[in-house]
């Protein structure tokens, strides 16, 4: 908004509404659910974007060749817009095309397509019981994905084991790790928004190839927002995730107006994210200085 009030005013009126479709499909979990809505103008404040009713949306499975080797109906569910398999989810396939189908109700429809990252396996971890900010740092070592048409980068997603039902607001806060208790202000955040984290993506100047198949990154310190148990989950993006993500991270950065970049998405026929990922999971204990 900032951006904004140094510009001249927006008419609102005139933004075009665009569908906007969202799914994340895991190797070797069950196909996702789809979520279509609506864009809203930037003045329709919370709730403003609403979701789409009725559209007939599928996903298919497509061979090395481009041609269709299982379609999945999806139905509507009580959420509106919210759409999942009409019958039990086949697994997401590594290494797997995917194209999403949306024919809209009130005419249009959404095309778009993602090759998951083949499955990856933790190998091993280390430095799993360790304090904060120590120069020796947890790490993990996995097996290499096969990415198409991108390189093989990272981010780690971190959950917070703590139990933010029988905490208080007061408890939760005296286990951030000093980060995120600079950044919490109780007046404007909602402390549960903090229970899952999110790395910056990592690439290969981050972790070491270890030439035998397999790859080793250390956990960055900045991923996690309270001490004591967490879970650790390292994802391998497809090519439209790490698109998505690294433009937004830019868009994030500080740019001046004029120099930020638009989102880069793979959706045709509207705005949104279809993308895929490959992931491990461990767990940590991260200790007080």
């Amino acid at each position: 908004m900032a951006v904004f009030s140094a510009c001249d005013a927006i008419d609102t009126a005139s933004v075009e509404q665009q569908p906007v479709a969202e799914a994340y499909l895991e190797a070797g979990k069950d196909l996702p659910e789809v979520v279509l809505s609506r864009t809203a103008p930037i003045d329709a404040g919370p709730g403003g974007q609403q979701g789409i009713r009725d559209a007939d949306v599928f996903i298919d499975r497509l061979g090395s060749d481009g041609s269709v080797v299982q379609t999945v109906p999806y139905r509507t569910t009580d959420t509106i817009g919210f759409y999942v398999p009409d019958s039990p989810a086949p697994t997401v396939q590594g290494g797997t095309t995917y194209r999403l189908r949306a024919e809209l109700p009130e005419g249009g429809s959404i095309r778009a397509v993602t090759t998951v990252p083949t499955a990856i396996q933790l190998v091993a971890s280390e430095n799993t019981d360790a304090t904060f900010q120590s120069p020796v740092q947890p790490s993990f070592t996995v097996t290499r994905a096969e990415v198409k048409d991108a390189p093989v980068v990272l981010l780690f997603t971190t959950t917070s084991q703590l139990d933010f039902e029988a905490l208080s607001e007061d408890e939760l806060i005296a286990e951030f790790t000093p980060f995120y208790a600079d950044a919490y202000d109780p007046d404007e955040d909602d402390i549960e928004d903090f229970k899952v984290t999110q790395s910056p993506i990592l690439n290969e100047a981050n972790y070491d190839d270890n030439g035998d198949g397999t790859i080793t990154i250390d956990f960055p310190w900045i991923a996690v927002a309270f001490f004591g148990g967490n879970e650790v989950a390292v994802s391998v993006l497809d090519r439209a995730l790490y698109d998505y993500l690294r433009t937004q991270e830019a868009q994030q950065g500080g740019l001046s107006p004029g120099e930020i970049p638009n989102i880069v998405d793979n959706i045709e026929g509207g705005t949104g994210i279809f993308g895929s990922y490959a992931r491990a999971s461990a767990s940590i204990n991260v200790q007080r200085p």
